[in-house]
């Protein structure tokens, strides 16, 4: 009776093991990577957009793209060589006559975990 009540103990245990070495990964594998959000801060016609980095890893050679939108001018700066992390920078958006009531965001970026990371964010107007 001994053996068989130990076996399951050691087998709990082992996958109490697995499941804590995952965490430990996946904490590991967060600490590496940047994640870049966007805002709109709009006034009429007229706002900013603040691109923040709300990960734990620097953002290397951000790209800001705006997918195909003609009635939308977005602030000459469209890249930032470095973005750390809890950084913010603004960017002036401008929009038009007859833009469309949302805009797809197109952002890249490096980071200790890969290059040439993409997030796509629609910014509702």
């Amino acid at each position: 009776m001994y053996f068989v009540h130990d076996s399951k103990l050691k087998k709990q245990e082992a996958s109490l093991n697995a499941f804590k070495l995952n965490e430990i990964m996946e904490k590991k594998g967060e600490k590496l990577k940047a994640r870049i959000t966007i805002e709109k801060v709009m006034k009429d016609s007229f706002g900013n957009l603040v691109i923040t980095n709300t990960g734990e890893s620097e953002a290397n050679n951000v790209v800001i793209e705006i997918k195909e939108s003609i009635n939308v001018q977005l602030e000459k700066l469209t890249s930032l060589e470095l973005l750390r992390p809890n950084e913010s920078i603004k960017l002036k958006l401008m929009l038009l006559s007859g833009v469309q009531n949302r805009i797809d965001m197109i952002i890249k970026w490096d980071d200790l975990s890969q290059k040439g990371r993409i997030h796509v964010q629609t910014i509702y107007l």
